[in-house]
């Protein structure tokens, strides 16, 4: 038998924490509009904090007469405060920590590798700082989608601009390939005209260099203009298309996309046609020499990228 009296060790160590007894590292943390020390333990910072376990490991940990000093520029002291007492209490307390704090709180977290920590933090966010949020998530979309542990906050946004997906195609600074991927596998992304050239137009505008006369890009801008388009290709979406829509879209753009990819697809859209018996168009296309192909798709991809 074993009894769990997880409270009373928390307390214990709330006890330490606010006392600093016997501490042997000092935290700095801050910018420098705004920097303050804090007093830790090296052994609870080890057993606690994947990162504090490398940081006091490695070369980068000084000391100070009989302190270890750490420096971290990233996190405010504001927010260091929260995590330090948790990493001593196991308690999060998000007493005036919302809006922006509240997501420099994720961060930080996910910075230090507190694990079990982030699913409570994104559930504050997601339940009791949904206005703000939803009124700034795309100021700070780019950020949330390219943390990989931030998955039940990017799920929730997906969930939401599901129920409009062309929200994501407001305007160039709402978009976002990994959204769009994300909507892409749920199956809520219907291609059309407007957003396959909405995509493309993306894609060109990530390059400066390039002019917008296709006509004119060179076979380094059209490599680089293809490398930039090919994380933003909703495959699943180009899937569900029917030939006619296939072909009207994709056809004349096969030289720049994923080679191997655009076969399968092309594939599976031949055996879905024919065995439906329709009557479909001839991917003429193919049979083309590369100067009427590049002629063909610059023409194609011009009328969007001129408007």
């Amino acid at each position: 038998m074993s009894f769990h009296l997880l409270q009373k060790l928390s307390r214990d160590l709330n006890k330490i924490f606010e006392t600093k007894a016997y501490y042997d590292v000092i935290i700095r943390v801050g910018d420098n509009t705004e920097t303050k020390e804090f007093q830790a333990h090296s052994l609870i910072l080890r057993a606690r904090v994947p990162y504090f376990h490398q940081y006091l490991q490695s070369d980068q940990a000084k000391q100070e007469y009989d302190k270890i000093v750490i420096t971290n520029h990233t996190i405010s002291p504001a927010i260091f405060e929260i995590i330090l007492k948790y990493i001593y209490t196991g308690r999060l307390e998000f007493f005036n920590c919302v809006g922006k704090q509240a997501l420099d709180l994720l961060f930080a977290a996910d910075d230090l590798g507190l694990e079990e920590a982030l699913g409570q933090i994104q559930e504050y966010l997601i339940y009791q700082q949904k206005d703000w949020m939803d009124k700034n998530f795309y100021i700070y979309h780019r950020s949330i989608y390219s943390r990989k542990s931030f998955s039940s906050l990017q799920n929730h946004f997906t969930t939401r601009i599901s129920s409009n997906p062309l929200e994501v195609f407001e305007s160039p600074e709402s978009f976002n390939p990994m959204i769009l991927s994300s909507l892409d596998e749920v199956g809520c992304l219907k291609l059309n005209e407007n957003t396959w050239g909405f995509i493309v137009n993306w894609a060109k505008l990530q390059i400066p260099t390039l002019t917008t006369q296709v006509t004119k890009w060179n076979k380094s801008d059209w490599e680089e203009f293809k490398q930039t388009l090919s994380p933003c290709i909703p495959w699943k979406s180009i899937m569900n298309l029917n030939w006619n829509e296939f072909y009207d879209l994709l056809i004349s753009c096969e030289p720049f996309l994923p080679t191997e990819k655009f076969n399968e697809v092309l594939l599976h859209q031949l055996k879905k046609e024919c065995s439906s018996n329709s009557n479909i168009r001839s991917p003429i296309s193919f049979q083309f020499n590369e100067t009427i192909l590049n002629i063909c798709h610059a023409t194609l991809i011009s009328s969007w990228i001129d408007k």
